[in-house]
């Protein structure tokens, strides 16, 4: 008998977390609460229209799913994990007292500097006035940020004094970012280029990493303007050489899984690693308790082997024992946002296309997709789709991509045209 899985969640990463399990494993029954019309579109899929975690703690509780696989990182920062392996039920995410490496910028700070993990200097602080007292202790720039969840947009960098004191006023007295702006974190501006690494790890201190990947946050080309969720994602990484990768591995990964095991961290679920690769070596920027988002888009689709087998490993310690296998090739994926994003996001407007799409071979996984009375598609939210490329190398992939987004018609919609652009020049010099 196949197994009923349930996933938490309702963006472009759920979208892709349960098209990998529907497509690569042996899933009877898949429910996304509350998916999008993307997850809807999946054979084995089906949406509950739930959002708040008692409402979907309660409801596997009476449904009984053999696992439950939680997306995005409001319900593991607020303990939806502790109550459901309370209620006898298995899930695949950490615990409160682990969520708290994403979900307290000061808690994870704390944890690199305790092992050793490579990492800029900072600060804390709970009070304003003290924090613009003290803003220059790293010189200039320096990066400002709300310690809590601020949806990948609380991290403002900071040119000189005035600006920093701007940003401190905005987190912690304007409350930008709400409650995560009650304790601002600064720290020393990192110079390099980033790239993120995510893997599965389990409770004994084991991984399976994914290739390295490219995120790309700004909303303007040339990573301009707002910081946003993510606009694109290339994989894999064209600049992580096997010496980058070796100084991630000693300096930051392998630290950081001692350090979890060592203060009873260690979790079944996904570690996500933002690093920025400096002249002075790999440096961690932040952690993540999730799969990123459109990270997922990109990387998942290059895994070749059984899903549901390597996140049973994980649950059951066994990751050790696990061979990866990957498709080869490289990905791009391209996300197409509404009117107005980041800022604020367009009126539900309809959308069409996707699947001339997927007939030039993109992948299109929905993330603010929905539908309306008429059950025709329409975008709700601001990033809409992302639709990814799968190639032979990065270049075909791009062409993929962007081929693929072309064919999607929304009023008003955008998407950054440069994804992949500067790593591919730069590791071609």
């Amino acid at each position: 008998m196949g197994k009923h899985i349930l996933i938490v969640g309702g963006g472009g990463r759920e979208h892709a977390l349960a098209r990998c399990l529907d497509e690569r494993s042996t899933v009877e029954r898949i429910t996304c609460a509350p998916g999008n019309a993307g997850t809807s579109g999946l054979s084995s899929c089906h949406n509950i229209a739930l959002s708040k975690t008692a409402d979907i703690v309660e409801w596997a509780k009476q449904n009984h799913p053999d696992l439950v696989l939680v997306g995005p990182e409001i319900p593991l920062a607020q303990g939806i994990a502790d109550e459901l392996q309370d209620a006898g039920i298995k899930v695949f995410g950490p615990a409160l007292k682990s969520a708290q490496l994403e979900s307290s910028k000061a808690f994870a700070k704390e944890f690199m500097e305790r092992h050793g993990v490579a990492t800029a200097a900072s600060r804390r602080f709970d009070s304003s006035d003290k924090a613009r007292q003290e803003c220059g202790c790293f010189g200039y720039p320096v990066v400002v940020k709300a310690d809590g969840l601020a949806a990948g947009k609380g991290v403002i960098i900071c040119a000189n004094e005035k600006e920093a004191h701007q940003a401190i006023d905005e987190v912690m007295v304007e409350r930008r970012f709400g409650d995560a702006g009650s304790v601002v974190v600064l720290e020393e501006c990192l110079v390099g280029w980033e790239t993120s690494l995510i893997a599965v790890v389990d409770s004994t201190g084991h991984h399976m990493a994914f290739p390295y990947a490219q995120d790309h946050k700004r909303a303007g080309e040339g990573d301009l303007g707002l910081n946003t969720g993510g606009m694109g994602v290339i994989a894999p990484h064209p600049l992580v050489t096997q010496a980058v990768a070796k100084d991630i591995e000693q300096n930051i990964l392998q630290p950081t899984l001692k350090g979890l095991v060592a203060d009873g961290l260690a979790y079944p679920g996904f570690l996500f690693i933002g690093v920025m690769v400096t002249s002075q070596g790999a440096k961690t920027l932040e952690y993540n308790v999730r799969f990123g988002d459109p990270e997922a888009q990109a990387l998942l689709p290059l895994f070749d082997g059984d899903f549901l087998s390597l996140l049973e490993a994980s649950l059951e310690g066994t990751l050790s024992q696990i061979q990866p296998q990957w498709t080869g090739g490289a990905s791009c994926c391209v996300v197409l946002a509404s009117e107005g994003y980041p800022e604020k996001s367009a009126p539900s407007r309809p959308l069409s296309g996707i699947q001339n799409a997927e007939k030039t071979g993109a992948w299109v996984y929905g993330a603010g997709l929905g539908r309306n009375e008429k059950n025709e598609l329409v975008s709700q939210g601001g990033r809409v789709l992302g639709v990814t490329g799968i190639a032979e190398n990065l270049e075909a992939a791009r062409e993929k991509a962007y081929e693929g987004i072309k064919q999607i018609d929304l009023e008003g919609g955008w998407f950054r045209r440069d994804i992949g652009v500067a790593s591919l020049h730069n590791a071609s010099r």
